[in-house]
């Protein structure tokens, strides 16, 4: 398995360019980030450890992208009350 550290690295997907040698340049906003963090957490069966990457993440991205902050914020309480309601039971 591959480990990404989007929350280090989120922002360069936002500044554009080829992250590598003959790479293509990409082209995606800070919402699309978020968006594509925000789809790996509603996955079925999402392994603990990748979720707790993709929470910090998040958290993260939440100073590097002001304009999404709100929206981070919500996700992580949503997040912290699920994960609530399963340990009550």
């Amino acid at each position: 398995m591959i480990r990404v550290a989007p929350g280090e690295y989120g922002e360069l997907l936002v500044r554009g360019g080829a992250l590598l040698e003959r790479e293509d340049a990409l082209s995606v906003g800070p919402a699309e980030v978020v968006g594509l963090l925000e789809a790996v957490l509603q996955r079925p069966g999402l392994q603990p450890q990748c979720r707790n990457y993709t929470l910090t993440a998040l958290m993260k991205l939440s100073t590097r992208f002001p304009d999404q902050a709100d929206r981070i914020k919500v996700r992580l309480i949503l997040v912290q009350r699920a994960v609530s309601v399963l340990h009550t039971g």
